[in-house]
């Protein structure tokens, strides 16, 4: 009975290893089919002049891009300078700004009596 057994343990185990071998293969048909179809997908959808287009707003947003970079880096130098420069500096500013706007407004009234 033992061997009875163990033949037939032996060939349930040769049924399942041929039934994982088959899905095994069929799920790698699968895969392949799906690479297939998104391979036509991309190849219908990006045609020659999609692509030169993509390339060239692809530039134009760099280029913008780097532009701000370095318009933001500027910023930022500028920005640290006048706060290295301290509260003297900043007091400095705000009564050159007191004066040059106290000027404007004299110069104005000066212009409304001519």
């Amino acid at each position: 009975p033992f061997k009875k057994f163990t033949k037939g343990v032996a060939e349930q185990k040769e049924k399942h290893l041929e039934r994982v071998t088959s899905l095994s293969a069929a799920a790698t048909k699968l895969n392949l089919m799906v690479a297939n179809l998104e391979a036509n997908i991309v190849s219908d959808t990006y045609t020659a002049e999609n692509v030169n287009a993509l390339k060239v707003i692809h530039a134009e947003i760099e280029g913008k891009q780097r532009a701000l970079e370095k318009e933001r880096s500027h910023g930022q130098h500028v920005l640290d300078a006048y706060l290295a420069l301290g509260e003297e500096f900043t007091a400095l500013v705000d009564l050159y700004t007191e004066l040059k706007d106290s000027l404007e407004t004299y110069q104005w009234a000066l212009n409304i009596k001519e």
